[in-house]
């Protein structure tokens, strides 16, 4: 597998967590638990017990009624779908791969999104520069249904130095972060091709949204790893487009028209940033929090609002931390009180709080002996974390009840 700036693909490693200590003699036995059963309420690991698609997981999503949980493999290059059973517990049910089906266009699958109460998912694939669509059968299991791609192979467009050019008619070449905008439509930020695009879902298909990507693909947006809205779901009048080259947030506003344009691009560089790779938004406080991957730190923004006269985003905090080394993954709860951050290149959860001042601070750091390589973090409610773990081909579920 190519070795990039954003994929480290990673080895297999199983991990087996230490058993329990128990008092001796006659009085009652003390169970003194370990720091992994005090979270890791699940753990499921690629190949084991009948698991498959989980080498080196990139993202995790859930459905929106909690129900079904779906994982992408960078290494498997795979769409892995899992339902919670009663209890939360997960149980696989499905799989797809590149090697079973290649017209799945998985190879290096980096995020996956669920719309209509999981009637379809949709996944995006860096290496294959690709948006695929699956659909629930009646039966119950999912089908494929088809992909969108320019179908360059990754050595032409990661290695040939010849320019592109109109080749990259979809604007997908290292298609990274999807973010839905309502039942029907999402966005991509795809790094290669340094843009980002707009699709539909429309008669059970995917096609692109030509009108509003004819007006956004004159702009580079500083090779984009992320795209977070700014306001609150279901009306997106506003976008926010993370650049990861140049340190760059590009805040889009959408017009009566429904076209965006750029109303802003704010240098992170500017306060510290290197190499941002995540963005978490928090409606109830109207701030921002950018994990800035190169420079080890989390900057915290303050969303302005659409006010006469005033930029969109305005700079509250740079919080610096030996712990936040690397920090690539970011999570907080909707009241924005706690949060969690992970590092790819690091070890543990950071646990985050903001104090009666409303700045953010460090509050510890959990499972440092137990979890490496974290990928991802995702929330399912305030007191569930799901955590892919890339070198460990697993999914955690955690129980962070106690930290809340």
């Amino acid at each position: 597998m190519k070795n990039t700036l954003l994929l480290k693909w990673l080895s297999c490693f199983l991990f087996i967590f230490a058993g329990i200590s128990q008092g001796a003699g006659n009085q009652p036995s003390k169970v003194n638990k370990t720091p992994a059963e005090t979270y890791t309420s699940q753990s499921v690991f690629n190949d084991h017990l009948g698991i498959s698609g989980l080498d080196n997981p990139r993202q995790l999503s859930i459905s929106k009624d909690g129900k079904q949980v779906f994982v992408v493999s960078g290494d498997d290059n795979a769409l892995s779908i899992f339902t919670r059973q009663k209890g939360g517990s997960l149980q696989f049910k499905q799989v797809f791969k590149n090697s079973d089906n290649p017209a799945l266009k998985l190879e290096g699958a980096s995020d996956v999104i669920s719309f209509n109460n999981a009637e379809f998912i949709v996944t995006s694939s860096f290496y294959d520069g690709a948006v695929s669509l699956f659909k629930k059968t009646k039966a119950g299991p999912y089908e494929f249904v088809h992909t969108l791609s320019d179908n360059l192979t990754p050595d032409r467009v990661f290695k040939d130095p010849a320019p592109i050019g109109k080749l990259d008619t979809l604007q997908l070449l290292g298609a990274w972060d999807l973010f839905k905008l309502d039942q029907q439509r999402f966005a991509v930020a795809s790094y290669q091709s340094n843009a980002i695009s707009f699709f539909q879902i429309k008669d059970g298909q995917l096609s692109p949204d030509e009108n509003v990507n004819n007006v956004v693909n004159g702009h580079r947006f500083s090779r984009p790893l992320a795209i977070q809205s700014l306001g609150r779901a279901p009306v997106f009048d506003t976008l926010l487009v993370l650049g990861h080259e140049k340190a760059e947030l590009t805040v889009l506003n959408r017009a009566s028209n429904k076209n965006y344009s750029v109303a802003q691009v704010f240098n992170l560089n500017k306060h510290g940033c290197v190499g941002p790779q995540a963005v978490s938004q928090v409606n109830a406080t109207n701030r921002l929090y950018v994990a800035c991957t190169g420079s080890n730190n989390i900057i915290v923004l303050s969303d302005l609002g659409n006010q006469i006269g005033k930029k969109r985003l305005e700079l509250l905090q740079t919080l610096k931390a030996p712990s936040l080394k690397g920090i690539s993954s970011l999570a907080f709860t909707l009241d924005g009180k706690t949060g969690y951050g992970a590092a790819e290149s690091g070890r543990g959860i950071v646990v985050l709080n903001t104090d009666y001042r409303g700045n953010l601070e460090i509050k510890k750091t959990i499972l440092h002996a137990d979890l490496f390589a974290v990928s991802s973090l995702t929330l399912s409610d305030i007191n569930t974390l799901f955590v892919t773990a890339a070198k460990q081909d697993a999914v955690f579920v955690l129980d962070v009840s106690t930290l809340n």
